[in-house]
């Protein structure tokens, strides 16, 4: 799934940079300038709800929210400020691109 997310949003000329869990997804983007953070809620060592928290607590954003369970992005989607989106696996790259585009929408009409 990374490796096709990685592509199709590389296709529309983005720098992608991947994390294999959510401890590093934190340290990756807390130290680099990041315009959009894209993860997973199940994660090895650290959930996405977790991480998320912590990137909130630094000012890292936007975050959108990955899961195939429904039930899971319900709960994260529960707690204010957690995320500006959410989006259900599995998930078409024109899905992918609307929820990207709209939480990119001011960085991009400038």
């Amino acid at each position: 799934m990374c490796a096709y997310i990685s592509k199709v949003i590389t296709f529309g000329g983005a720098t992608v940079l991947e994390a294999a869990d959510g401890k590093e997804a934190v340290k990756i983007a807390t130290a680099e300038k990041i315009d959009l953070v894209l993860m997973d809620i199940k994660m090895p060592h650290m959930d996405g709800i977790e991480a998320s928290r912590i990137m909130k607590e630094k000012g890292v954003g936007p975050i959108l929210m990955a899961s195939s369970s429904y039930s899971l992005l319900t709960q994260a989607a529960k707690e204010p400020f957690l995320a500006e989106g959410y989006i259900e696996k599995p998930f078409s790259a024109t899905v992918l691109l609307e929820e990207i585009i709209k939480l990119l929408s001011d960085k991009i009409d400038n």
